[in-house]
């Protein structure tokens, strides 16, 4: 990665609740890969230190520790989780979803197809910066099964599924729902421009990931 991208990660951890220790180690690569950076980053710095943390995490089980699952145990438990997000689908009055599955999520979106590929490929190069950035060894899948996530081409539609899947009626630009069992649910919209769709789609799942490996990683 670039300097500008260990500084953009970093930067993007210091803003998400329980972050700003992780976030220590890709803003000092990016100093190191481009010390001009350094205004930049103590601007970042003082702005988070003013302003409360973003995100509408649903961390409903705090300091919970989930053991590793075996192949069959997350093949039973993604099975679930689809079962479960088709469920979500229909109480949301929609099945116009597409799922696209990776290693590490899966991926319901109304987007176009060629779009919808262009992200399934970006997904699990994100797990693999994501895992190098917090310790967790190379290919191990954190995740309770895999992650969820729901990309909507829409507000209204991301709007609607916030409002009757998890009774929601506030407006944000996305959001990661974690449940006690360990299981994250990623919802968003696609926004404008694809750099800023990049950086929620980061953001949210940098909370799944704050929620779910701390304790695998001692």
């Amino acid at each position: 990665q670039s300097a500008e991208q260990w500084m953009r990660a970093g930067v993007t951890l210091l803003r998400v609740p329980g972050g700003r220790a992780l976030a220590e180690r890709p803003l000092a690569r990016a100093l190191r890969l481009d010390p001009t950076l350094k205004p930049k980053i103590e601007a970042a710095r003082k702005d988070v230190a003013t302003s409360k943390p973003t995100g509408e995490a649903d961390d409903d089980a705090p300091g919970v520790t989930w053991g590793r699952q075996d192949e069959a145990q997350r093949a039973e438990t993604v099975e679930k989780l689809k079962t479960g997000a088709n469920e979500m689908l229909l109480k949301a009055g929609t099945t116009k979803l597409a799922v696209y599955e990776t290693k590490y999520f899966l991926f319901y979106t109304d987007l176009t197809r060629t779009e919808a590929m262009r992200w399934v490929e970006v997904l699990d190069r994100m797990y693999a910066r994501l895992a190098e950035m917090f310790g967790v060894p190379k290919a191990e899948n954190i995740w309770h099964g895999k992650a969820v996530i729901f990309v909507f081409l829409k507000r209204d539609d991301f709007r609607k599924f916030e409002k009757e899947v998890f009774n929601i009626d506030k407006d944000a630009g996305g959001r990661c729902h974690q449940r006690s069992d360990g299981s994250v649910f990623i919802t968003f919209f696609r926004s404008d421009p694809a750099e800023g769709f990049a950086r929620v789609l980061t953001h949210e799942s940098t909370h799944g990931f704050l929620f779910r490996p701390l304790p695998l990683a001692v």
